[in-house]
């Protein structure tokens, strides 16, 4: 008769947390939003960077086109801070789920 010993040194993966799902849905959300409305806001800034008005009617259609632009210029700002401080939350998730599984292989 013969009598094999085995020690098994490992945590199932399970152990360690995940990244949050939900959190890396809203930041692609907010990405998309911010992707659109930035594009939106340079094709604004194109349009009136390519006008001369002379006239007052296109006077009055550059200023139209420049309030356009500054009314998005902080919706930009604003979703870059967001996506900011969620990515770098999301990262550091990333970061502590890595290290969990790393020290427990």
């Amino acid at each position: 008769e013969t009598w094999i010993g085995v020690q098994i040194f490992g945590l199932p993966q399970s152990t360690c947390v995940n990244p949050d799902s939900t959190l890396k849905n809203k930041i692609e959300t907010i990405q998309g939003t911010y992707n659109a409305i930035k594009k939106e806001a340079s094709a604004i800034k194109t349009k009136y960077e390519s006008i001369s008005p002379n006239t007052p009617a296109e006077v009055e259609a550059y200023n139209s086109l420049i309030d356009a632009y500054n009314a998005l210029v902080p919706k930009v700002n604003d979703l870059a801070a967001q996506l900011k401080n969620l990515i770098s939350l999301y990262n550091g998730q990333v970061n502590d789920s890595n290290s969990c599984i790393a020290s427990h292989q």
